[in-house]
């Protein structure tokens, strides 16, 4: 029976370190298994489908050992955004890493499931009762529904019996991330700063060429963009995707709308359980649910992407793209100028311009922060929970999610696995050089080299390498993100409210939401319009009464933690008028 790792005693293991990583191949042929049956897939909603689901198996989906061989792992890539994986490239990679691991007494193989369309097919997966072993998954994507489900095998009674994991994970990281009492997966952790709304990659050499570089604040943005559409034929200022939009440049500062108070004061959303509303202002104590679009920071978002439309900035056949698909298809090819990303400061060097240069060979892609939060324009509460997760399949036997993690218990053992799964073979995808650093080489495709990033790979961040010609901004923001000492400890962060009670209800608004926002996010609505009609559609999907269900759990949890929660408040408040006085009021000195 496995020794259970008590949260108590993770914390006693506090402040240990480690290394490792993960690697997959794909399979030599595939089959189609169909699956004739009422299905349901949920992101955040219960849709029942009934259909015929044809779902694309590698004929590797049985974690059953062949004679006297391996025993097989499978390894579903589900993530469907960040760097491409291809089965000609992730092959050799996992050979090697399966050669390896056998090599050193771990009789596993591990094999990677690719799929055409992970949004969909992943789901299925789970509802067609395939036999695979563990995948990517994340708490704002399928996780919740997937845990809630029963798909997903808790690993608190496991967990404990694999040291590297915990030593690489930290007994902290994992004592944030259990749900509703249980771990649902092996949390993967680095940035603990929430950098995703607010971030711009454009392309430095247009920037250069015009005299602009470095690019700093929207209203230079929108002059860069201008210059584009001016001088550049053919070429869209914008590229945006359902995902990475106008809208998705969050609450940064724009033309009325400056933040002098608190600017990341909206928007802490709890477990990602509500749809249409946040709690308002926990510094503030007002600690209440309100509904997203009265907030300045909705309507600031509204209005720049109308705006942007109407200017022709935007590529107008956003909606008709995949759901995070413009970096691929606008510019890398070099058909746009600039696109929202997250850590774009981080990833326009690290994932970005590989793939641009193999475009346009003279392309280069640089990102900077719109909310300016290392120069005191906002400030964010630090994250350690709802985090990246390696899940493990309920449907498999419990001697197979065993090896899957004696799999990653090998991985994050030793940096040469990470490098290895992460950066893939030393002189053929990249070069490595001392003190945690690589090249990228000269004549490799940026677009199918094979490289995987941390957060999707089961690997904490802080083993993955820097590039050797990262700058000093590269450097201050990777610090930045990753040191807590720099954001605000939440309160709430524990807190999940039950979204069981209201299932029903949270599948209408999240249908009722992406339909009224994503014309409204294209800039295709008049904000006052559009806004209008958001606000019918959610509150006519019941998001009232699920709000008033969520504040009264909210309310209930605050009372019966109201040491710990008291506790961590105040040293929230005093973190953040610290913040207020000086980093902030300097911030706005300068703009004055």
């Amino acid at each position: 029976m496995a020794s259970k790792l008590s949260r108590r005693d993770m914390l006693r293991l506090m402040g240990l370190a480690g290394a490792g990583v993960l690697a997959g191949c794909a399979t030599p042929e595939t089959i189609i298994q169909t699956v004739e049956k009422t299905v349901e897939v949920e992101v955040e909603k219960t849709v029942e489908v009934e259909k015929l689901v044809e779902v694309e198996v590698e004929t590797v989906v049985t974690a059953t050992p062949r004679p006297e061989g391996p025993k097989v792992i499978t390894y579903v890539d589900s993530a469907g955004f960040g760097v491409p994986q291809y089965r000609e490239t992730i092959n050799p990679i996992a050979e090697a890493l399966s050669e390896k691991m056998q090599s050193e007494g771990v009789n596993l193989e591990l094999r990677v499931l690719l799929l055409d369309d992970p949004n969909t097919e992943y789901p299925l997966l789970y509802a067609s009762g395939a036999d695979f072993t563990f995948a990517f998954d994340a708490p704002w994507k399928n996780m919740n529904a997937l845990r809630d489900q029963g798909y997903l095998r808790p690993l608190d009674d496991l967990v404990g019996d694999y040291p590297n994991i915990v030593k690489a994970i930290t007994p902290e990281v994992i004592e944030y991330n259990y749900m509703r009492g249980h771990l649902y997966g092996l949390p993967t952790g680095f940035y603990v700063a929430s950098h995703s709304a607010g971030h711009v990659v454009y392309r430095q050499d247009l920037a250069e060429k015009y005299g602009m570089y470095p690019l700093k604040t929207m209203d230079e943005l929108e002059l860069f963009l201008e210059e584009v559409k001016n001088n550049e034929p053919g070429m869209i200022p914008f590229g945006a995707d359902p995902t990475f939009n106008t809208f998705y440049l969050g609450a940064a500062p724009w033309s009325w709308y400056q933040p002098e108070e608190y600017p990341a004061k909206y928007g802490y959303n709890p477990g990602n359980a509500m749809i249409g509303a946040g709690i308002e202002d926990i510094i503030r104590e007002k600690l209440t649910y309100v509904d997203s679009e009265t907030q300045d920071s909705f309507r600031a978002q509204a209005e720049r992407a109308r705006q942007w439309n109407e200017k022709g900035y935007v590529n107008k056949d956003m909606l008709q793209m995949l759901e995070v698909n413009a970096f691929d298809e606008y510019f890398n090819p070099g058909k746009c100028a600039a696109i929202t990303y997250n850590e774009a400061i981080l990833k326009s060097k690290l994932q970005i311009q590989p793939a641009l240069q193999s475009y346009v060979p003279e392309g280069k892609a640089a990102g900077f922060d719109e909310n300016q939060s290392r120069a005191g324009g906002s400030i964010a509460f630090a994250v350690f929970k709802q985090w990246n997760f390696q899940v493990f399949n309920a449907n498999s036997a419990l001697e197979d999610t065993k090896a899957g993690l004696e799999f990653f218990d090998w991985l994050l053992g030793d940096q040469d696995n990470i490098d290895l799964w992460l950066m893939g073979v030393d002189g053929v995808n990249y070069k490595k050089l001392d003190n945690m650093r690589y090249e990228d080489l000269p004549d490799v495709d940026g677009t199918t080299n094979y490289r995987r990033r941390w957060y999707v790979a089961g690997v904490p961040g802080r083993f993955e390498r820097v590039p050797a010609d990262a700058s000093d901004e590269f450097l201050e923001v990777l610090e930045y993100i990753t040191n807590p000492e720099y954001h605000l400890p939440n309160p709430l962060e524990l807190y999940e409210p039950n979204r069981k009670v209201v299932e029903t209800e949270l599948g209408q608004m999240d249908a009722a939401s992406k339909e009224a926002t994503l014309p409204l996010v294209a800039g295709q609505l008049d904000p006052v319009a559009g806004i209008a009609a958001y606000t019918q559609a959610l509150d006519d999907a019941g998001r009232q009464e699920v709000k008033a269900i969520f504040q009264e759990e909210l309310d209930t949890w605050i009372t019966e933690n109201e040491a710990t929660f008291t506790d961590q408040l105040q040293r929230a408040q005093t973190k953040f008028a610290e913040w207020e006085a000086g980093p902030h009021a300097d911030w706005l000195e300068s703009r004055k």
